[in-house]
């Protein structure tokens, strides 16, 4: 879905590592949750951001940006 909305998932956890600095992690479910959480937020951010952009522009988002409907 990140990928959809434009954003590189591998380049936001790098983003996220370097400003973290060095951390500990339990096993390596402890590290999919973490990486999980971020790339979460992310999208939670962008969401938004997408709804906004048709509101500004006036025309519809990007192909594969458009909100969902149910």
């Amino acid at each position: 879905m990140i990928r959809a909305l434009g954003m590189n998932p591998e380049q936001l956890l790098t983003r996220d590592a370097l400003a973290e600095g060095a951390t500990t992690h339990k096993d390596q479910a402890d590290i999919e949750n973490h990486q999980l959480t971020i790339l979460s937020r992310q999208l939670k951010d962008l969401i938004p951001k997408m709804r906004r952009y048709k509101g500004v522009t006036g025309m519809a988002p990007p192909k594969g940006l458009e909100p969902l409907t149910y």
